[in-house]
């Protein structure tokens, strides 16, 4: 089993990584902290294989939400079709920043459909009007 890193900070340090996390794009402050420190040994050890595939997993995230704000409203997807053999990993934080959270989603212009035959989600794009009564509907 991987080891575990945990340690606690106080309400101002977390929004100031939460306020950081959305300026870079990251999906959530965990990956952004975790891509932070592994950057930050890069090249100083046997370890910068681990960086460099965190940096390369918040490049896949930011192409695949780049190929969802390309399609037009109506079409279909699932994150596999946005990025070839995506991690699973890829999967969760795409579900996650579609369904509202918090008050809000992240990938404001997206809807989850239903599950395909392997378990992928298949989610939708929205009409702006689509969009306001969902928002409206889940409060």
């Amino acid at each position: 089993m991987a080891p575990r890193i945990q340690f606690r900070i106080d309400d101002s340090q977390y929004e100031a990584l939460f306020q950081e996390t959305e300026k870079q794009g990251f999906p959530d402050v965990v990956s952004y902290v975790k891509d932070l420190v592994l950057t930050t040994i890069e090249g100083t050890n046997d370890q910068s294989r681990t960086s460099k595939s965190s940096v390369k997993f918040i490049d896949l995230y930011k192409q695949a939400v780049d190929e969802i704000n390309k399609r037009e409203p109506g079409s279909k997807f699932t994150v596999r079709e946005l990025v070839p053999n995506p991690p699973a990993l890829l999967g969760r934080y795409i579900h996650e920043a579609v369904v509202k959270k918090e008050g809000k989603r992240r990938i404001e212009n997206v809807k989850e459909l239903y599950k395909d035959v392997n378990g992928a989600w298949i989610y939708e794009i929205m009409e702006e009007k689509e969009k306001d009564t969902l928002d409206n509907f889940e409060g």
